[in-house]
């Protein structure tokens, strides 16, 4: 019959110590350094940190009552930031973009008439085209306009604005777009294409 020895017995002496029921010696082997002891509470003796029991006295180990309720509110923080409806991996919903969205005071009369499409005397944007933007971009907290062309009424009662900013895309990197606008007499966008230079 064969029997396996532990990894800390070396010397005869290690032998002896074993068939008798000891351990090693702290401070004797490189196996005994890396042990982490603790005492038991009944019969005071130095046990495995990992040992379930005492092997001295047989009494129980148990987790501690604060480390169970931190166990259980790790676990529970942890499920809740999966199923989480505001967690990073749920799609952002749209913006919504009510159709009176002015920012200066000049742009008020367009809306009231919805007739005109102009340039904002502010920034030089088109609040017609930056809303439809705003309310149709993947993200649309991202959008920041670089450029806006001026507005130029076409013979069919139209207008044609380019606009050309940075938004976010799919995958949440910033892209360029550069595109031009179509808009209807009554300020509605009919179509854009991207504008080649």
């Amino acid at each position: 019959m064969t029997v396996k020895l532990p990894a800390w017995v070396k010397t005869s002496e290690d032998y002896e110590r074993w068939k008798k029921g000891g351990g090693p010696i702290i401070g004797e082997t490189e196996y005994a350094r890396n042990i982490k002891l603790k005492e038991c509470s009944a019969c005071k003796a130095m046990v495995y940190a990992g040992e379930r029991s005492c092997p001295q006295c047989g009494k129980k180990f148990t987790v501690s009552w604060p480390a169970q309720i931190l166990l259980l509110m790790l676990a529970l923080g942890f499920i809740a930031a999966i199923t989480s409806p505001n967690s990073d991996n749920q799609p952002k919903p749209k913006k919504q973009v009510p159709a009176a969205t002015v920012n200066t005071a000049s742009e008020e009369k367009k809306v009231a008439d919805n007739s005109t499409v102009m340039n904002s005397a502010w920034d030089g944007s088109v609040w017609q085209v930056k809303r439809y933007l705003e309310g149709n971009l993947k993200d649309p907290d991202s959008f920041n306009a670089i450029e806006w062309s001026e507005v130029i009424k076409t013979p069919s009662g139209g207008y044609v604005v380019r606009c050309k900013y940075r938004a976010k895309n799919s995958y949440g990197g910033f892209i360029v777009s550069n595109q031009l606008f179509s808009l209807d007499a009554a300020g509605n966008i009919t179509k854009y294409t991207d504008f080649q230079q």
